[in-house]
Formats: C-alpha cells, structure tokens, sequence
C-alpha cells in the first residue's frame, strides 16, 4: 500500500483530482492545532484576491434583507430548522420534478440495484458513481437551478451565513435498503466552511424504516464535543449518546416536501443507514464563496448552462458574477 503522505505524488495528485486543490491543502496541513490557522488563511486569502467580489455579496445580502420575512428564519444557536411542505415557496414543481425522476429510475433499477450499492445520486450522468466525477447535470434540470436561485431560498441562506452564498451543490440522492454503517453513516461534522447550510427535501415519504438523516443541533454539538474531545473524523454512537443522550437528536421523517434546513458544519449528523425502505431525498447546499474548501460548484462537478441563469441574482447564486 501506498504511503499517504504529502511526498507521494501518486497520492497527492489522486487526492487533488478527487477533492480540489483547498482540500488537499487542509488534509496535508490542516491538521490538529494547525487546522484553524490553515483554515483562517485561506478564508483571508481569497477575500483579500477577491475583495470586490466580497463587497458585492455582503451588499447584495444587505439589500435583499431589507423588509424580509426570513431575517431569521434558521435560529443562529440550533443551526437548523425544519419546515411543512407549504412553509417554503416553490416547493411544488421541484418536488414533482424530482419524484418523476424516481420513477424512471425505479423502473430502469428497481429499489434495489444489481451492484447491491447502498446509494445513487440521481442528478449525475453515472447514479452509480457515488461521490466523484459530475455530482449533477444541471442543464437538464433547470427547474432545480430556479428554485435554488429563487429570492427566498437566497434570503433564508443568505440571513443565516452573513453573506449571499452561492449554491455549492444540488444532488439527488437514492439510499437503498441497507444494513451498513461505514463511512458518513456514523456521526461526524462536515469540514468545508464554518457554515455549510444544506437543505434537504424529502422527495418521498421519510420515516425511521427509510433511513432519516440524524443529528444534533448546534448547541447540543457543542456540548457533545466538548465530552468526546474532537470535532474531527467520525464519532461512535455509545460516545455520542453517553454525551447528551438520545432524546435531544432530530431526525428527517416527514412527509413527501417536509424541508429541513441543517447546518453540516456546526451540527453533528450521520447520513441515511440500516434502512429497510428506499429513501429520496434532493439536497440544496448554500456556502460562502469565500469558504477554505471548494464546493462541488467551484470544482466543476456541476455542469450549467449560462443560459438558464435569468437575472443578477441567479448569476451570483451559481458564482457567473
């Protein structure tokens, strides 16, 4: 076996190619005490090369804040709130675009694929190609790209990050019965910006057989870390339960078009497992421009086309501007 150190090139370049350039960076320096500063720099670094760009999202958040409904809509100390299928505008035609694309891929696979694979994103050109390569043809789905992009959707983002963010990822993913627990399967923080909101939307009906996403709200992640001594890596279910218990975890189970807006970077989760039922659910990610680690969208793994991108607005969603 290789050894994964910064001196093997194989290693390094592999790594590079998979997870981007910032990434790589943090994986070989960021490490311990030294995690921090690494990240801190690059976050200084780009908005010192970027600063017009910096002025022009923090002022763009301003103007369209004024007046909003959803200045506070996610609750700075949980990092995550959940929402009816009607609480959020424009849920509609991205949960029927969404459900129309189940079907078809049920039909073609079934809920269960012969490879006997646990997940498939359903908006890449390979669903079976799990985390790498394109995460999602978008020109194929503009419908998403509308409603991510749409003023309330970017009020709720924006309100909570500080800043307009742009829209790093939109992803469809299948979870298929399964008994494995490996991987993101087990607790753990999601280490690409400070704040890194994602909304989930359950494209059909979720409820504990269909494997809900689990976690924790900030406040109680907190105190969890604070027990367990790490926000690094993965965290075991004993330790975690021991820390706070189990009663205090949220879960994804709702109906289809429940929404759940989460905060992976600040609330400790673990994805779908050991579900006995298929589960849908479509995933919009907001983060800074700005982040230390380059979003799905800055690593070109979504493919656009300018075309659909509308107004201004749409433009610095999709980072065009």
């Amino acid at each position: 076996m290789r050894a994964r150190t910064l001196v093997d090139p194989f290693y390094a370049w592999q790594r590079i190619k998979h997870y981007g350039i910032e990434r790589s960076i943090i994986h070989f320096l960021g490490k311990g005490i030294l995690r921090r500063p690494v990240n801190g720099t690059i976050r200084l670094c780009k908005k010192v090369i970027w600063f017009p760009s910096y002025l022009r999202r923090i002022r763009t958040r301003n103007s369209i804040m004024i007046n909003s409904a959803y200045h506070r809509f996610i609750d700075q100390k949980l990092g995550y709130r959940i929402c009816s299928a009607g609480e959020i505008p424009g849920i509609e035609p991205v949960l029927s675009h969404c459900q129309d694309l189940l079907k078809e891929f049920r039909k073609r696979e079934g809920d269960s694929p012969a490879d006997g694979r646990s997940y498939s994103e359903l908006l890449s050109p390979d669903p079976s190609n799990f985390g790498s390569g394109i995460a999602a043809d978008l020109t194929k789905h503009p419908v998403l790209m509308k409603f991510a992009a749409s003023r309330p959707i970017m009020e709720i983002a924006a309100g909570y990050l500080g800043e307009l963010p742009i829209v790093g990822s939109i992803q469809l993913y299948l979870t298929h019965p399964n008994d494995s627990q490996v991987g993101f399967q087990n607790f753990h923080y999601d280490h690409t910006a400070p704040n890194d909101l994602k909304l989930f939307i359950a494209v059909n009906d979720i409820d504990e057989q269909t494997g809900p996403l689990t976690w924790f709200g900030a406040d109680h992640s907190d105190q969890i870390s604070e027990v367990i001594g790490t926000r690094i890596g993965r965290a075991n279910d004993d330790d975690v339960y021991t820390a706070i218990g189990d009663g205090k975890a949220q879960r994804t189970i709702g109906p289809a078009g429940t929404c759940f807006f989460v905060d992976v970077a600040r609330c400790l989760h673990y994805g779908s497992r050991g579900n006995t039922k298929m589960r849908a659910v479509v995933v919009f990610e907001f983060v800074s421009k700005f982040s230390y680690v380059e979003s799905n969208l800055e690593r070109g793994r979504i493919l656009l086309d300018a075309n659909d991108l509308k107004n201004p607005l749409d433009c610095l969603a999709f980072n065009q501007a």
